[in-house]
């Protein structure tokens, strides 16, 4: 699994938004991280929110299905909407659907008063 350090506004101090893998992870977890650029993970990251902002609440499931035909990976997906919750600009609604696996899945929405990623916010 992909882990990314948090982005940060451009002109502030800290670095910009890296792809790390565990040491753990297999070599293509590797490859893959050093394939992703600062840009586009700050791109997809606002193309998330902003999906989300305007379909409303959603799962997981649904926002792969909206996003990978724009050329993401569903881990790349998941991954950036992992970061919003972390940066306080999404939230678990409260609110489950069922799956066609007959799971329940968290529906994720925007937090109201947050942020989009890129904004001040993010020199936090």
């Amino acid at each position: 699994m992909l882990e990314v350090v948090p982005s940060s506004p451009e002109g502030d101090d800290k670095p910009p938004p890296i792809a790390h893998a565990r040491r753990t992870d297999p070599q293509t977890s590797h490859d893959a991280a050093r394939s992703l650029k600062s840009e586009a993970i700050r791109r997809l990251r606002l193309l998330v929110y902003e999906t989300l902002k305007e379909r409303g609440p959603m799962h997981d499931t649904d926002l792969v299905a909206i996003l990978e035909p724009t050329g993401y990976s569903p881990s790349g997906i998941r991954t950036r909407r992992c970061e919003l919750v972390t940066s306080g600009r999404v939230m678990d609604t409260g609110k489950r659907a069922l799956l066609p696996s007959h799971r329940e899945a968290i529906l994720w929405g925007v937090v109201e008063d947050g942020e989009p990623p890129g904004s001040t916010a993010d020199s936090q």
